[in-house]
């Protein structure tokens, strides 16, 4: 299977790939590891059900928040930064309670003064009003910061690797995507993207593709 890597042209202009694929490529996974805990704090937080509880909103806070964020690799630093001189830092549990009940409250004023991404990551399959189509090409989307994303276009659902693979940035809903004779282009909408005057790339792309919800 050959892979091509290829620019994304917009209405606003070429950018180059290899821009796009550096910001936000650090992204942190955080997850407290309940199974070999590093610190006091970790290991309080473990065994006491209301600071789990805290730290799984504060987790999803932090992914809205990753979402909206102009600059992923700075927010994960300073997410790291809170969890080493704040969370890290406390010695009694009601220091632990402060201290995330004021970075929960932290980051959803983030979310509130920050515009959602219309574009949400993951992969899209073929749909029509009968249904999921067979066999078709899907559509997988990972973010690469606020608007900056990388796009696989896929040979079916079973397909490891991507067939094509680039770079684009969603802007105003919308983008023209181009990798050799294999033009088409890209219409979003929240968990929806709609493909349309696809030529050149060897599978009937034109259709709509609705987001798979990811496995709990």
């Amino acid at each position: 299977m050959i892979r091509h890597l290829v620019h994304i042209r917009l209405r606003a202009g070429l950018l180059s790939a290899g821009l796009l694929l550096g910001a936000g490529a650090n992204a942190a996974d955080d997850t407290l590891d309940c199974d070999a805990p590093g610190s006091w704090a970790e290991r309080t937080v473990c065994r006491t059900p209301a600071l789990r509880a805290l730290d799984a909103q504060l987790r999803q806070r932090r992914a809205d928040a990753l979402l909206r964020s102009d600059d992923t690799a700075a927010f994960t630093a300073e997410q790291r930064d809170w969890i080493r001189d704040k969370r890290d830092a406390c010695t009694t549990v009601r220091c632990l309670e402060t201290s995330y009940r004021t970075q929960i409250d932290a980051l959803g004023i983030r979310i509130a003064s920050s515009e959602p991404p219309l574009l949400q990551p993951g992969e899209y399959h073929q749909v029509t009003r009968s249904g999921p189509v067979p066999g078709a090409p899907v559509l997988r989307v990972e973010r690469r910061g606020q608007r900056r994303y990388l796009l696989r276009v896929l040979d079916g659902p079973d397909a490891p690797d991507g067939a094509i693979e680039g770079a684009f940035i969603e802007q105003v809903g919308a983008a023209d995507f181009s990798a050799g004779d294999c033009r088409l282009h890209m219409s979003f909408a929240p968990d929806l993207i709609a493909v349309s005057a696809a030529s050149g790339c060897g599978d009937a792309l034109d259709g709509a593709y609705r987001r798979v919800p990811s496995e709990p």
